[in-house]
């Protein structure tokens, strides 16, 4: 019996929503056609929106690079600087030189690690903005679509 009622419950469910599915009817050529050609410049926009957004986030990191590996530089002058202080057999000068040293890498290895996470973070916050532009964008073209059929 419970077997009956689950397939009558199914054929009431798929006859009536089969029907709800086709209220509109059939859609004529020139509204597909229109549709067709409405969805092909949405694809081309989206598409260069996309490049458009990649190009940015190339921008960057190309950016954030090239000031790194400034810094780099930098800091190795910096370092060599330092570095002619030591004297061969004077010990004691040359462990402070050594821990003056130390200091520095601590500090250029620090202000390393904070320039690539801020530079991280502000990527993935221009990606997920460009992400929530895309939801909204897809959500104009639905309504949009949606008037068009009728």
């Amino acid at each position: 019996m419970t077997k009956l009622t689950s397939i009558l419950t199914l054929a009431f469910v798929l006859t009536f929503s089969n029907a709800y599915a086709q209220k509109d009817g059939p859609i004529s050529p020139e509204v597909k056609q229109k549709l067709s050609s409405e969805f092909k410049s949405f694809r081309d926009e989206n598409l260069k929106l996309r490049e458009q957004h990649q190009e940015e986030l190339y921008q960057l990191q190309l950016k954030a690079l090239k000031e790194n590996h400034e810094r780099a530089k930098k800091f190795f002058k910096e370092l060599s600087g330092i570095e002619d202080d030591i004297e061969f057999g004077n010990k004691d000068e040359n462990k402070k030189v050594q821990e003056k040293l130390k200091k520095k890498r601590q500090e250029f290895k620090t202000a390393m690690k904070t320039s690539r996470k801020k530079v991280k973070d502000m990527i993935e916050a221009k990606r997920k903005e460009f992400q929530e532009s895309m939801t909204k964008r897809r959500q104009a073209f639905k309504e949009k679509i949606k008037t068009v059929k009728k």
